[in-house]
């Protein structure tokens, strides 16, 4: 009786309660029930983030897939290290490929702050990508990392550098804005990304493009 008695006491439930929003897109947290309200609205993000995952899978074509295939290589990681490289050491050359390339240079250490710091978050955050929530959804891409789905640091990478370009009034930066966008929708279109990460990489991302790179730039140049 007595062994029965602490078995069941053991199985009552703490104060706290464990949960995960819809289908596990999200780690699962101790919480107690004063934060129900930011559950509740988590789910509903999720849902929306489903459908809209959904809707842009049942338009994927050919030749679409391969333009966003494109566009989302062209914010990866390694591109972006290889071109702020370049861009730096044929501009101490005398070699100029773009309009003011060392102010663009600079930009992209907006892009490259917000790679770190949304690396950061997306491993505390732990959110399962699209992919990888066993909803339906497919990705039409490689992606690394099926639990580092929030933010999207390709949002928030191609956002920081066109907002730094438009702070420096910089010639390129409406195109470069454009390139973002593209980038941005990429993600979801290819099933690697919810909207609701992207949308959170570009807040992300806008705001270290605000920081005063500028000054930077000024530095730089003496």
């Amino acid at each position: 009786m007595a062994s029965k008695r602490s078995r069941t006491s053991g199985a009552r439930p703490s104060t706290s309660t464990r949960y995960c929003t819809l289908s596990s897109q999200w780690s699962c947290t101790a919480v107690s029930g004063s934060v129900r309200r930011v559950r509740t609205w988590l789910d509903t993000v999720a849902r929306w983030d489903l459908r809209s995952s959904l809707a842009l899978q049942a338009r994927r074509a050919r030749l679409p897939n391969l333009l966003f295939a494109t566009l989302s290589w062209s914010g990866a990681g390694g591109v972006w290290f290889a071109l702020a490289a370049l861009l730096m050491a044929t501009h101490r050359r005398g070699v100029e490929f773009i309009p003011r390339q060392l102010d663009f240079a600079v930009a992209m250490l907006a892009g490259l702050a917000a790679l770190f710091v949304g690396g950061v978050i997306k491993r505390a955050a732990g959110r399962r990508r699209p992919f990888a929530t066993g909803q339906g959804v497919n990705a039409a891409i490689w992606a690394p990392g099926p639990s580092r789905s929030f933010p999207s640091t390709h949002a928030a990478t191609a956002v920081a550098l066109a907002v730094a370009l438009f702070a420096m009034a910089h010639p390129l930066a409406p195109w470069v804005a454009l390139w973002a966008c593209g980038v941005s929708l990429s993600r979801v279109w290819l099933g690697v990304h919810f909207a609701s990460d992207v949308l959170a990489g570009a807040l992300l991302g806008a705001g270290l493009g605000l920081l005063p790179w500028t000054r930077v730039a000024q530095s730089v140049t003496g």
